[in-house]
């Protein structure tokens, strides 16, 4: 989720004593080495990947799926929609009542799940990949920017090994912001003192890998432009951009704790 680059807008909120530079606006980020890397995905974008999933006969239905990287809720809740039991976890404490662990510790259990599903820190995504096809047994699903892509090492490691079996690519912005969910038809106060809707130069994709299916090779898919308004749902966006996501309680009954 976080990149090299020559950033434009300044995020003055500190982590781990490091300043953030959020390019929020440009195609990458800087992070100091041990960021949390806090950038909450809006729930539209996975619903889209849900929605693909569903019409290729992957649907959910009562399969179960792990999200280690849950911040505030924000995939667990279209999570919380399709699928019968959802795990959520973090390394971090948001705020959100979810469970507290490490993804990349093994733990006895772990491989108890037929999905895994989740945006992880950019700096350990391979890693992520990798633990996540080894616990899940239906498939694996990341959203990355689509510099994930790219790079020698990810390439030797797991896409000449293991390439995914598809990979949706965004034909319209994913809007994600240091922090904070932002509604992309709202205008805030940006630092430069004026209002404006949020936006981004990044340009991101889902990475999925359906077990059944592996060996074949890699199907591209575009999500066509319109899909953000055909997918997002009341709630969606808290009133406070830091907030906690909205999950109703019916859904969060197929919460488990990690």
């Amino acid at each position: 989720m976080s990149g090299l680059g020559k950033n434009t807008v300044r995020d003055l909120g500190r982590t781990k004593g490091a300043i953030r530079v959020n390019s929020g606006f440009t195609a990458s980020r800087t992070e100091p080495d041990d960021s949390d890397e806090d950038f909450p995905t809006p729930p539209w974008a996975t619903r889209a990947m849900l929605d693909r999933l569903e019409a290729m006969g992957a649907a959910p239905g009562t399969a179960s799926v792990w999200e280690p990287a849950a911040n505030r809720g924000h995939m667990v809740r279209p999570l919380c929609e399709r699928f019968g039991v959802v795990m959520a976890s973090d390394l971090v404490d948001y705020g959100a009542g979810f469970g507290q662990r490490n993804f990349l510790t093994p733990r006895d259990g772990d491989d108890g799940f037929d999905w895994v599903i989740t945006n992880p820190p950019y700096n350990l995504s391979l890693s992520f990949a990798q633990r996540a096809l080894d616990v899940a047994h239906e498939g694996v699903a990341l959203f990355q920017r689509m510099a994930f892509a790219e790079g020698a090492e990810r390439y030797t490691m797991i896409f000449d090994r293991m390439p995914p079996t598809d990979v949706m690519v965004f034909a319209e912005r994913v809007v994600i912001h240091a922090g904070v969910m932002r509604c992309p038809d709202r205008p805030y106060l940006h630092p430069e003192g004026v209002y404006k809707k949020p936006t981004t130069a990044a340009a991101y994709a889902w990475f999925i890998w359906r077990k059944r299916h592996m060996g074949r090779g890699t199907r591209l898919h575009w999500v066509p432009p319109g899909t953000r308004l055909r997918c997002e749902r009341p709630h969606d966006y808290p009133e406070d951009p830091r907030g906690l996501a909205l999950i109703p309680e019916r859904a969060r009954r197929r919460l488990i704790h990690a």
